[in-house]
């Protein structure tokens, strides 16, 4: 039996893998910082490990820093194709994340459908990364899509 072709639909904070972002008035000493970005390489690195073992043939994010940002540059370090749906700020305000998380789960069901109509098995996998509310509001949406979630546990 050939192996499904995954498409990796990626989610989660805009921190992710970065550090706390720094605060006007911050005064981290040099051990608070190496400390910060000890924890955004231990992050990175437990993405990573997940998009390694998945294996995916596409990678979908949403252009945000952070996790989205990680996981388009995952696809490009291991020449994967991704995909990236940049929310709409400028146009819908802060309707723009929760419009594009709708948009990039119906974008890989659509895709993922028109495979499985070409007769190709597609296995739709989301991989979720620590965030907020619209981490949340994705986790809900592919939830109720009934697509695997895998999370990303530094």
């Amino acid at each position: 039996m050939t192996r499904p072709r995954v498409i990796a639909l990626v989610f989660g904070g805009r921190h992710f893998g970065l550090g706390k972002p720094a605060q006007p008035g911050d005064d981290e000493t040099e051990a608070q910082r190496a400390a910060l970005l000890a924890v955004a390489e231990a992050q990175r690195q437990a993405l990573y490990r997940v998009l390694d073992d998945l294996r995916p043939h596409l990678v979908v994010q949403g252009g945000a820093s952070g996790a989205d940002g990680l996981a388009g540059a995952w696809a490009w370090e291991n020449k994967v194709a991704g995909w990236t749906l940049d929310a709409p700020w400028a146009v819908l305000g802060r309707a723009a994340g929760p419009a594009r998380n709708e948009t990039m789960l119906r974008a890989v069901l659509h895709l993922a459908a028109q495979c499985s109509r070409r007769g190709v098995v597609v296995e739709l996998v989301a991989v979720q990364c620590p965030g907020d509310r619209g981490t949340a509001d994705m986790r809900e949406r592919v939830e109720r899509a009934g697509v695997r979630v895998v999370e990303v546990v530094p």
